[in-house]
């Protein structure tokens, strides 16, 4: 080779890969030296993390995240909701009349007035349904409705368990207050009906009187006599 020999050669390729090998030490050392100072810096106390398998579907969440009370589970007013016990149907057509128009304004009274707790909680159940709409044609067979009409129904595992058509509204139109007693009571009576004496206390349920006998007592046994046709 040209200005140099072939023993020099040999010495300097060598002493050009120990310095070439020391070259690349030195940068090993100074990047891992760099990346153990990042991850010292960076990383959390792996005894303060929760393990990724537990939370968050696979991610690790730091405690705090953690910690953060769930959601407040429905209240005992919202889980009662979802079983009544007692359902209050108001039936009517389309075209309605004076008296129609009243079967709902009292027995919608009678309901809200006197159950307003059970309602809220969803214990007792108002509705009112069209007897002429076809889609409730199934309900309206189940309960024998033809004309305006007022039906308690009681529910025992949200399966109809007993129904009962208040027929005596048609006689106590003109008697308001007779009229949202009596739906009272039958309410009421459908309410309890599973309940002990010592569950419900003696207040309860009152002693009741037949709405022909509040009649008579309101008009006078005469007067009511006549109005029947009676001699």
């Amino acid at each position: 080779m040209t200005g140099t020999s072939a023993k020099e050669f040999p010495r300097r390729e060598r002493a050009g890969f120990r310095w070439a090998g020391a070259l690349a030490a030195a940068c090993l050392l100074f990047a891992w030296g760099s990346l153990a100072a990042e991850e010292n810096i960076a990383a959390p106390d792996t005894g303060d993390m929760i393990h990724a398998s537990a939370v968050d579907g696979g991610n690790a969440v730091p405690p705090d995240a953690a910690e953060t009370p769930p959601a407040p589970a429905a209240s005992a007013a919202d889980s009662l909701r979802a079983e009544p016990e007692v359902i209050v149907w108001y039936f009517h057509r389309t075209i309605r009349c004076d008296n129609c128009l009243k079967f709902e304004e009292y027995s919608r009274r009678a309901v809200e007035g006197a159950f307003a707790n059970e309602l809220k909680a969803g214990h007792v159940v108002w509705r009112v349904i069209n007897i002429d709409d076809p889609e409730n044609e199934r309900t309206i067979r189940e309960y024998d409705i033809f004309e305006s009409a007022v039906v308690v129904v009681r529910l025992d595992d949200g399966v109809v368990s007993d129904w009962k058509k208040l027929d005596e509204i048609w006689g106590l139109v003109g008697y308001p207050d007779i009229f949202v007693q009596y739906v009272k009571d039958e309410v009421r009576g459908y309410l309890v009906r599973d309940e002990q004496p010592s569950q419900r206390g003696d207040a309860a349920v009152p002693e009741t009187r037949s709405p022909a006998a509040a009649v008579d007592e309101e008009v006078g046994g005469t007067d009511r006599t006549k109005e029947r046709g009676l001699p």
